[in-house]
């Protein structure tokens, strides 16, 4: 057994760049929809979309936790991207069409960076 520890070490540690280079290849919004997939197990949000450094939650109807969904939603997002500022926005279901900069008004924004809250209105 303890012949072929050096081997799974050493296995372990030149893997562990590549995991690192395939986040680096990946679009952020690819990172930061897979950051808060499980937002999709909740019964109150109809679709999850990212663009950029902003994901879109869309909310059949917002929960009483909604305010601490949002928060963790973006620690989550921003850990996933730990050198970029993220931005998570919640609107109601049928704001599909919605796109950041734009003027159609969202429930509530939150802005995270690393782990940490900057800003919300939640």
């Amino acid at each position: 057994m303890l012949r072929w520890m050096p081997v799974v070490l050493l296995t372990a540690m030149l893997m562990l760049p590549a995991a690192a280079e395939a986040r680096e290849w990946r679009q952020p919004w690819q990172i930061l929809i897979d950051s808060v997939t499980y937002l999709r197990g909740l019964p109150e949000v109809a679709w999850i979309r990212a663009e950029g450094h902003h994901v879109m939650i869309g909310w059949i109807d917002p929960p009483r936790r909604f305010r601490t969904l949002n928060l963790t939603a973006a620690r989550y997002a921003s850990r996933a991207l730990p050198k970029e500022e993220v931005h998570i926005v919640s609107l109601r279901a049928g704001q599909t069409e919605w796109h950041p900069g734009g003027d159609e008004p969202s429930l509530c924004a939150t802005s995270a960076r690393k782990g940490e809250i900057i800003e919300t209105n939640c």
